[in-house]
């Protein structure tokens, strides 16, 4: 039985051990994933930009907005449909926010594995910062692999200078 044990250890992807992200990962501070463009401008005030463009990658009619202040970037995208726009991702720099399982600016890569388990990939390179190593957890897609959902931490010198949190499509 020990061996049993022992081999299904050895031979487990190292996914098995991460912690399962939920809903209230995608959250930081005041900021989470799914507000309005209406309740960030209350939460924050005047941006510093505000972007906006068609989506290319849309399969409908939408527009994308970058709300950026200092040392916080947002992304929104407004469909065809709705003249409303929700964020989606949003990236920090600034050491005042923390994730919920508190990982924020400075936090080591230790802290982060020890918080969230093993990670899964370094897939985003959205990164306003260059990163010695990215760090990635990812919520497992219904059609195998990965989604955009997930959060990346961006290292230099196994310290955390850019945190990105995102609930795309699954």
């Amino acid at each position: 039985m020990n061996k049993l044990i022992f081999i299904f250890l050895f031979i487990s992807p190292q996914a098995l051990f991460a912690q399962e992200l939920t809903h209230n990962d995608y959250q930081a501070g005041e900021f989470r994933t799914g507000l309005t463009l209406d309740s960030i401008l209350v939460l924050k005030g005047e941006p510093i930009n505000i972007e906006e463009y068609d989506c290319k990658r849309c399969y409908e009619p939408a527009k994308d907005i970058i709300v950026s202040y200092e040392g916080l970037k947002l992304w929104l995208s407004e469909s065809g449909n709705s003249n409303r726009a929700y964020l989606y991702l949003f990236s920090f720099t600034k050491d005042s926010l923390s994730t919920i399982r508190n990982i924020s600016i400075g936090s080591t890569k230790e802290e982060i594995v020890a918080a969230y388990g093993e990670p899964v990939d370094e897939l985003w390179h959205w990164f306003e910062l260059s990163c010695d190593e990215i760090v990635s957890y990812y919520e497992p897609s219904k059609f195998g692999g990965y989604t955009t959902t997930g959060i990346s931490f961006c290292l230099q010198k196994n310290k955390v200078v850019e945190i990105m949190l995102g609930q795309g499509s699954t």
